[in-house]
């Protein structure tokens, strides 16, 4: 960038010369740069790109705050934070050529079980695709352990869960699901995937 030393128009000059220098003045000197003329690419890659970015903004909306607090749990001592890797998740699988419908969790519930003494049983209320069906996972210890640390693209045997079974929605989208026989004192969590793989919770951590 060059300083003007003498006239150029006027020594209080500014704006566009042509379509090969900018004047302007800054700190009380005439300054002179080469004009660059700055486009927003409209490929339809970018356009692509920030529709579905757009789509994965609007999709977080709708998680509840439970839902926050627990994306947010997943990411302690990574450097994204839970927004992050909803949003992730969220646009990869729409890149993918595929629909993303997150599953919510809107209330759950660890408690007494008085038909099983010295047991608790877990109640869940969720929301996710209508008339869907949903992978529950639900484990001993830490999700992180189960995944070998990688909350992103862990990929742990189904054999080392606690239970691996099916939830439904029905026609609104709501659903929920009952789980007996767990033990005082334990650490578990769950979590639902979208049978597709086209929606997913976070994971939510009980007991303890």
């Amino acid at each position: 960038m060059a300083e003007v030393k003498g006239p150029l128009m006027s020594m209080s000059a500014s704006g566009r010369l042509g379509k090969d220098v900018v004047y302007f003045e800054r700190d009380g000197k005439q300054l002179v740069r080469k004009y660059v003329k700055h486009s927003i690419s409209d490929s339809s890659k970018s356009v692509n790109n920030r529709n579905i970015f757009k789509e994965a903004i609007k999709l977080s909306k709708q998680l509840t705050d439970l839902d926050r607090e627990a994306w947010n749990l997943m990411t302690e001592g990574l450097p994204i934070n839970g927004h992050n890797l909803f949003m992730k998740l969220a646009m990869d699988t729409m890149h993918s050529g595929n629909d993303f419908l997150p599953v919510s969790i809107h209330n759950y519930s660890f408690m007494a079980n008085k038909a099983c003494d010295n047991y608790l049983r877990l109640d869940v209320a969720f929301n996710g695709k209508p008339d869907g069906d949903f992978f529950l996972f639900i484990g001993e210890g830490s999700f992180k352990d189960w995944v070998a640390g990688d909350v992103i693209n862990g990929e742990g045997g189904v054999s080392d869960l606690l239970l691996f079974s099916l939830a439904n929605t029905g026609k609104t989208g709501s659903g929920g699901f009952t789980v007996n026989g767990f033990l005082p004192g334990q650490e578990y969590w769950f979590r639902l995937v979208e049978t597709e793989y086209q929606g997913i919770s976070a994971v939510f951590n009980f007991g303890g």
